[in-house]
């Protein structure tokens, strides 16, 4: 099921559940979730063996280069760095 299926059967507009992010975080519904996907990945580089490529998969890229340099801007550390560095 999508979200926006989830989102219509609990009877929430996208613009009512917009404003409750925006007010209770400071965020929107997008940045939360990729907010709490980038610190999954920090949990897991510092907490599993899975592998840089095992980690973007499971928190939605399709591949290791888009991650890793969305990681670094994130971070400031390559996923393999940060990894050794923690």
């Amino acid at each position: 099921m999508s979200l926006e299926g989830e989102i219509n059967e609990l009877d929430i507009s996208r613009s009512y559940l917009y404003n409750i992010f925006r007010q209770n975080l400071n965020l929107t519904p997008s940045q939360f979730l990729t907010q709490l996907r980038r610190e999954k990945a920090k949990q897991n580089l510092l907490n599993s063996s899975y592998t840089v490529q095992q980690i973007a998969n499971t928190i939605g890229y399709g591949d290791e280069f888009t991650f890793s340099k969305a990681f670094k801007r994130y971070t400031g550390l390559s996923p393999k760095f940060y990894r050794k560095k923690k």
